[in-house]
C-alpha cells in the first residue's frame, strides 16, 4: 500500500503537481492548475487542489480533494476520496459542476492505476 502511494505521488509530480496539464483545442488553449497540499505517508494520505485555470468552472474558487488510501480485502488498495467545493461568493454549486469534477477525478485515478499496474516496477 505504500509502495502504491508513493507511485500515485510520483506520478503526479512528475504529470500534474504545482503545474497544468492541458491541451489546446480549436485554437484555445484549455488547462488547470494543480496544487500539492500535502502527502501523509505514514497514514497513506494524500490531498491536492484544482486552483485555477480555464478548466475549473467560474463560480469555483477551488477545489479541494482529500485522499487516503486503505488495504482492500483482496490484497489490493482502496482510494477514498473526499471532495471539498470552495464557490465564489455566495454562487451555488449546480449539480453539472459537481458530476464533472467527480468525472475528472474518476478519470485521473483509472489512469493512475493503469498506469501503476503496466508498470508495477516504477
Amino acid at each position: 500500500m505504500k509502495e502504491f502511494l508513493v507511485k500515485l505521488y510520483l506520478y503526479r509530480k512528475k504529470n500534474y503537481i504545482n503545474n497544468y496539464n492541458g491541451c489546446i483545442a480549436d485554437g484555445k488553449t484549455n488547462f488547470v492548475l494543480h496544487k500539492l497540499d500535502a502527502v501523509d505517508e505514514a497514514n497513506f494520505g494524500y490531498n491536492y487542489s484544482l486552483v485555477g485555470g480555464t478548466g475549473l468552472d467560474e463560480s469555483l474558487e477551488k477545489v479541494e480533494f482529500e485522499t487516503k488510501i486503505v488495504a482492500g480485502s483482496d490484497g489490493g488498495s482502496i482510494a477514498k476520496i473526499t471532495v471539498k467545493y470552495h464557490t465564489k461568493g455566495d454562487a451555488t454549486l449546480s449539480d453539472a459542476v459537481r458530476d464533472e469534477t467527480k468525472a475528472r477525478g474518476t478519470g485521473l485515478i483509472k489512469a493512475i492505476e493503469g498506469y501503476v499496474l503496466a508498470n508495477p516496477d516504477y
